[in-house]
């Protein structure tokens, strides 16, 4: 089958591969000694985020002619909502890799007409990958999954943005958060959050300030796995204008909103 005629289910499958193909790369690579680039004062990106990328690139060009976008490119500019293209964060949690933490990973998503299509997120330290197809449901590994059932907030267990230079209002709504709920995480992971909700080990997960990278494969798995990913404002979000984001398992969604908002 030509490049050009390879179905979204075939990109699918296809794309699975790759991202384990990957995560072999970023297992072998942090063994070595490894360049560390200092981007911002809170912000680093090493060597192997930018081997991967080309990896990535390269592997995913391969199998179907489309756009593909991820955050070291500063050129993209607001293309994100053309007809067709995959979105790649490398290394999600990069700040982890590099301390020795776990929760580090990798991630795709395919994006057709705007619409999200399907999301893998690779764990290459424990071999787990979460995925996605639209209407299809969601899987860790081979098993569907499933949101948990939990309806009070204030039972919930939360995950939070660990950035919170990036906004002056990410503390206040913390406080508000550890005063009314059960208990907090912050794991430094967009992408393990979003899977941990996926799974139902999480409730919810807030972003004061995200981008697109690092919420969009995780936002059609939790979708995909009953849950639910809005703004702040419990409207759908707009992949070409992403910031405050909330993941949930859908029965404590508004409730939080209102807590926060």
């Amino acid at each position: 089958m030509a490049q050009n005629e390879m179905t979204p289910h075939n990109l699918y499958q296809a794309c699975q591969r790759i991202v384990m193909e990957a995560g072999v790369i970023i297992e072998t690579e942090k063994k070595k000694q490894y360049k560390i680039i200092r981007k911002s004062r809170k912000e680093l990106v090493t060597e192997i985020d930018l081997i991967v990328q080309s990896y990535l690139t390269e592997a995913l060009s391969a199998i179907n002619d489309c756009d593909i976008f991820y955050e070291e490119d500063k050129s993209q500019g607001d293309r994100i909502l053309l007809k067709e293209c995959f979105i790649i964060d490398p290394i999600d949690a990069t700040h982890n890799l590099v301390a020795g933490l776990p929760f580090y990973n990798l991630s795709i998503g395919y994006v057709k007409d705007g619409v999200p299509v399907f999301g893998i997120i690779y764990f290459p330290y424990s071999n787990d990958i979460y995925h996605a197809y639209k209407g299809e449901g969601a899987f860790k590994n081979l098993e569907q999954i499933s949101v948990s059932q939990n309806t009070v907030l204030e039972n919930s267990i939360i995950a939070y943005d660990h950035q919170f230079h990036l906004d002056d209002s990410a503390m206040k709504h913390y406080r508000t958060l550890v005063d009314s709920i059960f208990t907090t995480r912050i794991l430094g992971s967009a992408n393990r959050d979003a899977c941990f909700i996926a799974e139902g080990v999480l409730d919810a997960r807030v972003w004061n300030s995200t981008k697109v990278y690092d919420i969009v494969a995780g936002s059609i798995i939790v979708s995909e796995a009953g849950g639910l990913v809005t703004d702040f404002n419990v409207q759908h979000i707009n992949l070409n204008n992403i910031n405050r984001v909330v993941m949930s398992n859908g029965r404590i969604h508004e409730d939080l909103i209102k807590l926060i908002g």
